[in-house]
C-alpha cells in the first residue's frame, strides 16, 4: 500500500481513517437493517477506531513534515471498496484533491446560507 510518494505518517493516517469509515460504513448498516445488538458491538470498534486515528494523527513520525491532505485522500480512495462510507466520501480521483474556490469547505451536513 505504500509508495515512495507516500511518507510513514500518511500512510498510517489513510490506514487509520480507513478503518473509522469501515466501522461506520458498518454501523450504517446495522441500522438500516434494525441490528441494535451488532450496532452496541460496532460502535465500540468505531470509538477504538477512532482512538487509533487520533493517536496516528498526534503521534506523528516527522513532525516537520506535515502530511498532505491530497495524499491521505488518495490512499482512501484508492483503497475504498470495502466500505461504502470511503467510496462515498473519498471517490476515487487519481491526484484532483485540490481546495480551490467554493470547493474548499464542502460539508454535506450544513445547511446552505440563504
Amino acid at each position: 500500500m505504500t509508495t515512495p510518494d507516500q511518507s510513514t505518517d500518511e500512510q498510517r493516517i489513510a490506514e487509520r481513517y480507513l478503518h473509522v469509515l469501515d466501522h461506520l460504513s458498518r454501523c450504517a448498516d446495522a441500522v438500516r437493517h434494525g441490528d441494535w445488538d451488532k450496532l452496541d458491538t460496532l460502535a465500540g470498534g468505531l470509538a477504538r477506531s477512532a482512538d487509533q486515528l487520533a493517536d496516528a494523527v498526534h503521534e506523528q513520525l516527522d513532525p516537520a513534515a506535515s502530511p498532505r491532505a491530497a495524499v491521505v485522500v488518495n490512499i482512501v480512495a484508492e483503497h475504498s471498496a470495502g466500505s461504502e462510507a470511503a467510496r462515498l466520501l473519498h471517490p476515487h480521483r487519481p491526484a484532483t484533491t485540490s481546495r480551490t474556490g467554493n470547493t474548499a469547505s464542502i460539508d454535506p451536513f450544513t445547511q446552505p446560507s440563504r
